[in-house]
């Protein structure tokens, strides 16, 4: 129920967006999971895995006409899928989120006199995970650089909540992740 509200959420604020002016960037990564064991015999709770996003972005910001910088916000709406492998299971999840980005881009900017496109953001996700479809949130900061047109590295770092129906256990932990990313245009 509360993963359906949260979807549903971040449609309404998609929706908002100008979806003909958007194109659709995929990012494949690599992340940990830090957090408290589900037990009184297990302190901490390890993980790794992979994730898919499918986000709405804009164009990245055009370069300047002469040395400086372009610097623009964006909301961009993410659907995310991916699973984790602990040391005695794996668990599925799928879910929505939305970031807010600082976007730039430079011109012959610091002390190398660089052409570079960027982006630093933060970003709430809500996810169902798990056999028992427990709720996963997670509050991270992100970067990411472009390494060409269309292909972008990047990384974030967060914090996650597990919201498990079991007694009073709510395990927060950190994350942290690497990926690469594309925006087919």
């Amino acid at each position: 129920m509360r993963a359906g509200w949260v979807l549903g959420v971040v449609a309404v604020l998609g929706s908002e967006a100008r979806a003909e002016e958007r194109a659709t960037t995929i990012t494949v990564g690599g992340l940990g999971v830090m957090q408290e064991g589900p037990d009184s015999e297990s302190i901490i709770d390890t993980a790794s895995g992979m994730r898919v996003t499918l986000a709405w972005e804009d164009a990245p910001l055009p370069y300047p006409d002469r040395r400086g910088y372009n610097v623009g916000v964006a909301l961009v709406p993410e659907l995310i899928a991916g699973g984790l492998i602990h040391d005695d299971r794996a668990e599925a999840l799928i879910g929505a989120g939305l970031r807010a980005e600082l976007r730039i881009s430079q011109r012959e900017g610091g002390l190398l006199r660089i052409n570079c496109k960027s982006a630093i953001y933060v970003a709430a996700r809500g996810m169902v995970i798990g056999e028992n479809r427990d709720v996963l949130t997670e509050v991270v900061f992100g970067d990411y650089i472009y390494l060409g047109s269309p292909l972008r590295l990047g990384f974030e770092v967060g914090v996650t909540k597990r919201h498990v129906d079991q007694m009073d256990l709510d395990p927060t932990g950190m994350m942290v992740g690497f990926y690469l990313g594309w925006a087919p245009r």
